[in-house]
């Protein structure tokens, strides 16, 4: 009796551990720089698109630099990458209004064609550094 509970018990085990949740796959550390028009990008949000829109990845990017740690990288592969201002709050908005600053919204401190999938591109592999610099250049 002790045996066949055993068996039994071996035998749903194995079944269970058949049918867990298929590995991921494995990400990688990602890191460079992003200018627009030579000058380090102050401020934004950097965001690698994958052609299956799954593993889609973002960062931010602080005085030109961006950075993925191993865990939050992207996968292996292809992806466009879009650039993306940081909008400040209504208050710092109203600050810039009141300064005459002609983009206080900071909309066009990317140009639109940045800021979405086609213009930019990276191949990210596993044997790689992964580092990818983006000059990005105004109207």
């Amino acid at each position: 009796m002790k045996l066949a509970f055993l068996v039994s018990l071996s035998a749903a085990t194995a079944i269970m551990s058949g049918c867990s949740e298929p590995a991921s796959p494995p990400t990688f550390a990602v890191s460079g720089h992003v200018s627009l028009n030579r000058k380090p990008l102050n401020e934004g949000v950097i965001r690698f698109i994958s052609p299956e829109r799954s593993g889609d990845v973002t960062t931010t990017i602080q005085n030109g630099e961006y950075h993925f740690d191993q865990p939050s990288g992207p996968t292996a592969g292809d992806f466009d990458v879009v650039v993306t201002p940081v909008t400040p709050d209504l208050s710092d908005a109203q600050k810039a209004i009141e300064a005459g600053e002609r983009d206080p919204l900071q909309v066009r401190a990317v140009p639109a064609k940045y800021q979405s999938p086609g213009e930019l591109r990276a191949t990210v592999a596993p044997d790689q550094e992964n580092q990818f610099d983006f000059e990005l250049r105004g109207r």
